[in-house]
């Protein structure tokens, strides 16, 4: 039997030092192409100007580079600081602004307290609660176990989360392997197989259901703000993200558990799966009360942002005094201060544990927002509206279909945050007549996240793959079928049914003129 994760790594890339060349240089040849290609021509009435085509040409070097991983994906994300003073596209100024804009430090505060969770030990209380409740049955445990992961998705990092729910499926899987009799050999390999790759698809789903669950969704409210001018509150997203997350769980459990991998409700007479060791626990100690208390009044702040700056400013007199990412770097404040054991000088977190966080992930959330404003600035976005005209005549839903669909495809073998920052700019540049911005950006920053088939698409597919439990034919025919679920249901839920439900806002320019009630004309 496969050995449970002990340093889980995503599986490793053997490049070729040829293809490691090749890639290198095809980012600057990309760049040089692009600002040849589009060079102002003499029957041009309208010319591009010299700004905007050394944009273009940096976008691409940097997307090449993304997509081929020429080098660290962090460090690419650098370039924007060497290429836009050189190439007169921004001063660095300006270049380095966007590494510093409000939705980096409520990314980093989320991820403090996430880490700080972890240091507590919250997650793994939370999973025994729910196996506890899910009694005896296999399927039963699979849903218990995609539940908790989901949910702590929405607030830990996918990675994280997945580092921590792996080993307490394996130690499901292995009970179940000691039981004689009580499932079939098949039946047990579909049981290993729908839990690991339960675990990893669950983690990916949950990020979808908060604003700071995974980094596209950090970069959607960026451009909204960039683009429009406009604050996407984290209840705004919640209103389409935890919909789409209610939607895509169930649909992940019962393609696992009754398409893919036929696992049994129940197991012979006499035979139980789970032990008292495994679901053995202790009061709550005074690090996790206090870890716990500060959490909620996170969740409470940023869910209830809106009425809190209210009234907030009503007495202060200024407007949004405690935005989004003020409350997340409060409440890391709050738990560098509130002490576990003043005598020992043990606080609720430590700087050893806070700078745990993925600290490439800021730098790379950094350099997608400071592309994505030189193509505001330099007038990029309107070039590539120019390009999209011709979509005017295609129904709303194919368009938005199209876009997750291939946004998906790309991500499969792409970060999702990099697929993210390249995609979400030409998105909000697309003005369709009847159409709403926020219609086909959540798509496109939900399908960035939602690759379910390869072991490199995400980290927790590498991590469920590295178990030894599923081959990449497991993953492919499992995940070709989510990603497809997923494609559908996003398109749909943000065409047809979010404006049914939800308020998507009046935007300026250049959002084209629609009720704030409706999606479609």
């Amino acid at each position: 039997m496969p050995d449970p994760i002990h340093s889980p790594t995503a599986p490793t890339k053997h490049t070729h030092p040829a293809r490691s060349l090749a890639t290198l240089a095809a980012g600057p040849l990309a760049a040089l192409a692009v600002y040849v290609m589009f060079a102002p021509g003499e029957a041009d009435a309208d010319p591009i100007s010299p700004q905007a085509r050394a944009t273009l040409a940096a976008a691409a070097w940097m997307a090449v580079w993304w997509i081929a991983e020429a080098i660290p994906l962090q460090a690419t994300a650098l370039l924007p600081l060497v290429l836009f003073p050189l190439a007169g596209i921004a001063t660095l100024d300006a270049a380095a602004a966007p590494y510093a804009r409000p939705e980096i430090f409520f990314f980093m505060g989320g991820m403090m307290l996430a880490a700080a969770m972890e240091h507590a030990g919250l997650p793994q209380r939370f999973a025994v609660v729910l196996l506890r409740l899910a009694g005896n049955s296999p399927a039963r445990i699979i849903a218990a176990l995609m539940t908790a992961t989901a949910l702590l998705s929405m607030w830990v990092n996918n990675t994280s989360t997945t580092v921590m729910m792996l080993p307490i499926a394996l130690s499901v899987v292995r009970i179940l392997a000691d039981r004689q009799n009580a499932l079939s050999p098949i039946q047990a390999r579909h049981f290993a197989l729908a839990a690991t790759l339960g675990i990893a698809y669950a983690a990916t789903i949950g990020g979808v259901g908060s604003l700071f669950g995974t980094a596209p969704n950090i970069i959607l409210q960026a451009t909204i703000r960039t683009n429009y001018n406009y604050h996407l509150s984290f209840a705004e997203y919640a209103a389409v993200g935890v919909p789409v997350m209610l939607i895509l769980l169930p649909a992940a459990w019962v393609l696992l558990t009754r398409v893919v991998f036929r696992v049994p409700s129940s197991l012979g007479p006499g035979h139980a799966v789970l032990d008292d060791r495994l679901l053995e626990t202790t009061p709550l100690s005074r690090h996790e009360k206090i870890v716990l208390g500060v959490f909620l009044l996170a969740a409470t702040l940023w869910i209830f942002n809106t009425p809190v700056n209210r009234a907030l400013e009503s007495l202060m007199g200024r407007p949004r005094p405690l935005p989004e990412a003020g409350v997340a770097v409060l409440v890391v404040l709050l738990l560098f201060l509130i002490p576990v054991d003043l005598k020992e000088r043990r606080f609720a977190l430590s700087w050893k544990t806070a700078s745990s966080i993925q600290w490439g992930v800021l730098v790379l959330l950094g350099g997608g927002f400071s592309l994505a404003a030189a193509l505001r600035a330099n007038g990029v976005s309107d070039q590539i509206a120019a390009l999209f005209s011709q979509l005017h005549g295609l129904h709303p839903f194919l368009i938005i279909l199209a876009a997750a669909a291939c946004v998906t495809m790309v991500s499969e073998v792409v970060s999702n945050t990099a697929v993210a920052s390249t995609f979400l700019p030409i998105a909000a540049a697309v003005s369709i007549p009847g159409l709403h911005p926020f219609a086909l950006l959540f798509p496109v920053a939900i399908a960035a996240s939602n690759a379910f088939m390869l072991p490199m698409a995400t980290p927790p597919n590498a991590l469920a793959y590295a178990t030894g439990h599923p081959t990449t034919r497991d993953m492919r025919r499992a995940g070709v079928l989510l990603n497809l679920t997923a494609i559908l249901t996003v398109s749909t839920y943000c065409t047809f049914i979010a404006p049914l439900v939800t308020t998507f806002p009046t935007l300026d320019h250049p959002a084209p003129e629609v009720p704030p009630r409706s999606v479609l004309e």
